[in-house]
């Protein structure tokens, strides 16, 4: 599916016409650029977080030769939960966030290391 599937799919379901669906889309995209490009974080709950985070500069190997990156600002998405649960049919498309909270995600068997024992310490 593409933008323009999206505009189409967006009209029918809210009876807007095709252009004013493109043009909030547009707008909605351009905000939350501009508000990450500022280092504000943009949160859809249930659906998307856009944040800013910052690459370091470093030196890598690529082909044999060094290759020196220089740091730079990078965007950061990360997924919400009702997002997820729909995605994997555990929640309808439209739920809320408590649907979603019902069926957690599984966990593949990972255990937490225990927790190590603070030193004594004498005085």
């Amino acid at each position: 599916m593409n933008q323009s599937d999206v505009v189409r799919a967006v009209s029918q379901a809210t009876g807007l016409g095709q252009a004013q669906v493109e043009r909030v889309l547009k707008s909605t995209i351009t905000t939350i650029q501009d508000a990450v490009r500022r280092g504000e974080r943009v949160a859809l709950p249930g659906f998307l977080t856009f944040t800013r985070g910052e690459r370091k500069a470093s030196v890598r190997q690529s082909f044999g030769r060094t290759v020196k990156v220089a740091a730079a600002k990078v965007p950061k998405v990360s997924v919400g939960a009702t997002f997820k649960s729909v995605v994997n049919g555990r929640a309808a498309a439209g739920g809320s966030a408590a649907a979603a909270k019902k069926a957690p995600a599984k966990t593949a068997g990972v255990k937490k290391a225990p927790a190590k024992k603070a030193a004594a310490t004498k005085r």
